[in-house]
């Protein structure tokens, strides 16, 4: 028994070339399906989804050039469809090929029944398949092996499986019933000497040890004391720009920890730049009617410099037939109203004008107060929203 493991895959995967395979697998094969984008337009999507990604290491941006980056929705894929391509190379082996070629993603599980110097020729082989490709190899001890969590043992020429986890609860057990660090030492020697005797390798026994050790100590560490005062919840949204949200959003949250120890800040993220919000209107068309909502607009006076701003949620058209009913009805609620009765002038409905447009109604009512201070004395309505940058 030999297993084989593939060093980096997903970093090592070249990128072009399993593109074109997946390429070929969507427009080469019989019985196509219907497909809405032809090959270059699928191509360039996957380009755009796995090309040049962005990272970030030691407070520095960089470009990944080649390979697929890990977390990536489509890594998994590419990786085993060009690892599907180079195990096809398997067929042109007439000697020292295995009798069991078993992969999960990057491991891989093998049974030969040739000598141990064949099979590294063998390994020397499949190492030249790919420029990108570094096969390491580790063989049986004892008639057992590690394979992906499980311990593989051959026994009357069959093979048996048991799981190897319990090093770590062994080890973490041992570091928090232990009154002090000499009788651990001591009780961890006697766990590595057992587990050698029972076929365990020496490095998985090393790793799983250590983990044991990094855990027991971070569990005998004082849990901080939870704050009796409740904190006041505020609740943040910010655009997702992927890691550079995330840090951003941590930053701020320790500043917000630092000044202002009775704020609990919520930050969520939302989708920006979507498909369906760049091609949508191009497929379907722009709702017109909606171009004519949520707005802050201006109306002249005919017979002096006033002019009247305001907001609405509902369509400009809307607006302007309130404000008529406003003065039909002499309504001194109105501003235009008071302006019209006060000085017998007429409102240039004709004229209205759309300054900005804006969804959130908070935002709207900060934007007409600052359109409204800006006009200085023109304006016959008041400030809504007073504002420090006001004076």
């Amino acid at each position: 028994m030999v297993s084989f493991d593939v060093e980096s895959l997903y970093t090592n995967v070249p990128v072009k070339e399993a593109i074109e395979l997946a390429l070929d697998i969507i427009y080469k094969r019989p019985n196509k399906p219907d497909k809405l984008l032809t090959r270059k337009q699928t191509q360039q999507l996957l380009h755009h989804a796995v090309c040049d990604v962005s990272f970030r290491f030691m407070d520095k941006t960089y470009i990944q050039k080649d390979g697929v980056a890990m977390g990536n929705a489509i890594a998994p894929i590419l990786a085993d469809l060009f690892m599907i391509k180079m195990e096809e190379k398997l067929n042109r082996f007439t000697k020292n090929r295995p009798k069991i070629w078993l992969r999960y993603v990057d491991d891989i599980f093998c049974i030969f029944d040739i000598e141990e110097k064949h099979i590294k020729i063998f390994l020397q082989r499949i190492n030249m398949w790919h420029n990108n490709l570094k096969f390491t190899s580790e063989f049986e001890e004892d008639a057992t092996l590690p394979f992906l969590g499980v311990l593989i043992k051959k026994e009357n020429n069959s093979l048996i499986t048991s799981v190897y986890r319990l090093i770590k609860k062994l080890t973490i057990r041992i570091q928090r019933i232990c009154s002090n660090e000499t009788i651990a030492k001591a009780e961890k020697r006697k766990l590595d000497e057992i587990l050698k005797n029972n076929g365990y390798p020496a490095h998985i026994i090393r790793r799983g040890i250590k983990a044991g050790e990094a855990i027991a100590k971070r569990l005998q560490q004082p849990q901080p004391k939870e704050p009796t005062v409740e904190k006041q919840k505020i609740f943040f949204t910010i655009p997702y720009f992927g890691q550079e949200s995330i840090v951003f959003a941590s930053r701020v949250r320790r500043i917000c920890d630092k000044m202002l120890s009775h704020i609990h800040l919520n930050i969520a993220y939302k989708k920006q730049g979507t498909l369906k919000q760049n091609f949508l209107p191009t497929q379907k068309g722009r709702d017109e009617s909606k171009s004519n909502k949520e707005l802050i607009y201006h109306i002249p006076c005919q017979n002096c410099e006033k002019i009247y701003i305001g907001e609405t949620g509902r369509s400009r058209e809307t607006r302007i037939t309130e404000h008529l009913k406003a003065i039909k009805k002499k309504d001194t609620n109105s501003e235009i109203v008071k302006h019209v009765l006060n000085t017998n002038h007429t409102m240039n409905f004709n004229k209205t004008t759309a300054l900005a447009k804006e969804t959130n109604w908070k935002r709207r009512i900060i934007k007409e107060s600052l359109v409204t201070f800006e006009s200085k004395d023109k304006a016959v309505t008041e400030v809504k929203h007073k504002l420090q940058v006001f004076g």
